[in-house]
């Protein structure tokens, strides 16, 4: 039994470590419809269930989920240095965690083990154990170099030459499948944890929900736990024990925030970015309690300096679409089923009378192009852009009928003296009508 088993199953956890997790889950099996009264009541009261931690409880929860992230992140080094990954192993490896990244890893220097990259990472281990044998890349050295031995000797120094001493032993393949249970077994002992911490502050998220719940939203009361539930999921991920804070105030945040971004997604026809949300509803609430404070409503320059942002920005968010009108919507009380889609000016639809005007002047220029050279023809309506609407020098004229520039002006001069010409008169009055 490892030190997160035996964690876990002290008499401290034992409430929560006997919970089946699986009845702690949204998705109701049964045949009550999810959004129902009786399928919400079902779980608060499973929920209701789960003992809260103690402050000790929860400083030694967090404690070993940090032990064990160290410990993974060791193992992963130890896997990288033994010269088992080929490379193709390695780049999936480094697709998990991104470990050339500065952004993958925390201040102190550990790395960021997200619950997604947890759950890659599981993947992998489960697709290596099943299906990779050990292929030693060509060019070993190059990608693997042996450590150099350093003179001093600590105790992690003593462990990991133990530990090699141990792995010297075995072949390659059972080294490379030791390492991998090794490393399971840590990423599956930092899982569980979190499952511990995320099953006794569940509680919490439902409460923070309440306040959401008698207001006009879009999601449903269980649509609004689950996201929550993701907010905690992160404040699990970024919360550090040696703060000293309780983790349900630093998580109370975190939830509140993934259920306001969720409300602010869901709750309107076009959606705006979130700031602008934050800060119009900032821009309200000062805006009332400077009115109390001056007797009068605050002007635009006065709550701008208030809530610390510039009066054109402030301006601008404030003129941000607030009311939808759908374009289906009816206009009076007629039968004649007009919409405000039909008052709309539709530019870019051509009517009927403008499309027969224009066939019947494509059909005419048509006419008067007919009467030069296929040469003379072409180059005018490359030149003027009379078909795709698109005008094109003499140069590109040049390189598209291969002749040179100065004859495609040539060309050009030619045709446009063709179609001065009165005989032509009367094709232009045809275009023209």
């Amino acid at each position: 039994m490892n030190n997160c088993e035996n964690i876990l199953s002290t008499d401290e956890f034992v409430g929560i470590s006997s919970l089946d997790y699986s009845t702690l889950d949204l998705e109701e099996t049964s045949d009550t419809p999810p959004n129902s009264s009786s399928a919400l009541e079902a779980y608060l009261k499973r929920v209701g269930q789960v003992p809260l931690l103690k402050p000790q409880e929860e400083k030694k929860l967090f404690e070993t989920l940090q032990i064990q992230k160290t410990v993974l992140e060791k193992i992963l080094s130890q896997l990288q240095d033994s010269n088992l990954l080929n490379v193709e192993q390695e780049e999936r490896l480094k697709q998990v965690f991104c470990f050339k990244r500065r952004r993958q890893r925390t201040k102190d220097g550990q790395m960021k083990f997200s619950p997604e990259s947890l759950g890659r990472l599981q993947d992998l281990i489960v697709y290596w154990k099943a299906n990779a044998t050990i292929v030693v890349p060509t060019k070993q050295d190059k990608y693997f170099p042996e450590p150099k031995p350093k003179s001093t000797t600590t105790k992690a120094t003593t462990d990991r030459g133990e530990n090699y001493q141990y792995l010297s032993t075995l072949s390659p393949q059972e080294e490379f499948e030791a390492i991998l249970t090794k490393l399971q077994a840590t990423v599956e002992c930092i899982q569980d944890v979190q499952q511990h911490l995320v099953a006794a502050n569940l509680l919490l998220v439902a409460s923070i929900a309440k306040q959401f719940a008698f207001r006009e939203f879009p999601l449903s009361f269980l649509d609004l736990i689950q996201e929550g539930n993701m907010g905690l999921m992160t404040a699990i991920h970024k919360f550090r024990v040696e703060t000293g804070n309780r983790f349900s105030t630093y998580a109370t945040w975190w939830i509140s925030q993934a259920m306001r971004r969720a409300l602010e997604e869901q709750g309107q026809l076009i959606r705006l970015p979130s700031y602008v949300i934050e800060v119009r509803e900032r821009a309200a609430k000062v805006s009332e309690d400077l009115t109390k404070r001056l007797g009068r409503e605050p002007s635009m320059n006065e709550l701008a300096e208030a809530i610390d942002i510039t009066r054109s920005r402030l301006c601008n968010i404030l003129q941000a679409p607030k009311d939808f009108l759908s374009l289906d919507a009816p206009i009076g009380e007629s039968d004649d089923n007009i919409t405000v889609a039909d008052l709309i000016n539709d530019k870019k639809t051509i009517s009927p009378e403008e499309e027969i005007l224009s066939q019947a002047r494509q059909e005419a220029l048509e006419k008067i192009l007919s009467t030069l050279s296929p040469q003379q023809a072409q180059v005018i309506k490359l030149r003027y852009g009379l078909f795709d609407g698109e005008d094109h020098t003499l140069a590109q004229i040049g390189r598209q009928l291969k002749i040179s520039r100065e004859r495609a002006r040539q060309v050009e001069e030619e045709a446009l003296n063709k179609l001065r010409h009165p005989i032509r008169q009367h094709y232009w009055n045809e275009l023209l009508e």
